[in-house]
């Protein structure tokens, strides 16, 4: 689970971005995840600011997608 991705300033032969989508694209996947009742979720980011993977608080998105996590995390909990 990760907001999105884009390395291709980095990398070559990366695959292919996905747009983060003004938080669009980290709702649905918290929500299918959410429906799928896991037994635990992983996000898999924190830092990855070559990635553009970023969940930490930042100039560009402020606290906005730890907010995300955590409003994500207690609906998992219920």
């Amino acid at each position: 689970m990760c907001p999105g991705y884009d390395a291709s300033r980095y990398w070559q032969f990366a695959i292919a971005p996905i747009p983060r989508d003004d938080g669009r694209f980290y709702a649905q996947t918290w929500e299918q995840a959410i429906r799928a009742a896991p037994d635990g979720v992983l996000v898999n980011t924190w830092n990855e600011w070559g990635e553009s993977t970023i969940v930490e608080p930042s100039r560009e998105y402020g606290y906005r997608y730890l907010d995300m996590t955590r409003d994500f995390v207690s609906l998992l909990r219920r």
